[in-house]
């Protein structure tokens, strides 16, 4: 009978230098994801802290930009009207207001307004060619401004009328008339007649007057519109009896004498 003898296979030892070498390769594997893991949080924290104080100091430029508009809105509304020369100081302090605000806070909501009070102010201080300058600065950086826009070109052209510009002033005016819902198209038709009669133009004028009372029967420009019309012998123009209550409203709402350049 033969027997098989059994081969026992024999367990190799691991190298106890490889095993070290190993461990050593691990934890430096594991250091060095740590490591990148750190980095990435660390930027992330860093990003976070960022935008953090981008927002807080967007918010306290917002804050300070309505502060200081609410100020600036005070002095210019509420200056004296029966003292001059205490009334030219408060619309002084108030454009260094606004024009810091205009400045120092561009990218805030109270810069378009600032901007535009900050144009009529300087009208008020005789300073045409800076109203100009304003007015037209506002025109191009907020062009889609509608109703507001629409405003700042009427003051631009009262602005060229006290320069003597009466083409700008008129191009101005007749610019209004393009814009969407313009709150004040009739008030651009008067003016626009006006200055064809001023120039001799009485066809033109006289197309603008009845623009006018067709156009805007409820304005409270339609019976002077009408008066010119009889005047420069069109007759009674269009037999629409006007509103009481005008549908037109106010220039500005945030300055009174915008109807008086």
């Amino acid at each position: 009978m033969a027997f098989k003898i059994k081969t026992v296979s024999k367990t190799s030892v691991p190298d106890e230098r490889k095993v070290m070498e190993s461990m050593t390769r691990l934890r430096h594997d594991m250091g060095a994801r740590a490591k990148t893991l750190w980095v990435v949080i660390g930027t992330v924290i860093v990003a976070a802290a960022v935008v953090g104080g981008v927002y807080f100091m967007n918010a306290q430029a917002e804050q300070l930009a309505q502060e200081q508009l609410q100020q600036a809105t005070h002095l210019y509304m509420n200056r004296p009207l029966n003292d001059t020369d205490a009334g030219l100081s408060h619309v002084r302090q108030a454009v260094e207001l606004f024009q810091s605000i205009v400045a120092k806070y561009p990218k805030s909501s109270s810069a378009p307004l600032a901007m535009h009070l900050l144009a009529n102010a300087l009208s008020v201080l005789g300073d045409h060619e800076g109203a100009v300058a304003t007015y037209q600065q506002f025109l191009d950086a907020y062009p889609l401004r509608g109703t507001l826009n629409s405003l700042v070109r009427q003051r631009l052209a009262y602005a060229y009328l006290e320069q003597g510009d009466l083409q700008r002033a008129e191009r101005a005016f007749e610019k209004i008339l393009t814009i969407d819902k313009a709150p004040n198209k009739d008030l651009a038709l008067l003016e626009l007649a006006s200055l064809g009669e001023q120039q001799k133009q009485s066809d033109a004028a006289m197309a603008r007057y009845q623009e006018l009372v067709k156009g805007y029967p409820h304005s409270i420009y339609f019976s002077e519109a009408s008066s010119r019309i009889r005047i420069l012998g069109g007759g009674d123009g269009v037999s629409v009896v006007p509103s009481p209550a005008s549908t037109v409203p106010e220039l500005d709402s945030t300055d009174e004498s915008a109807s008086n350049p």
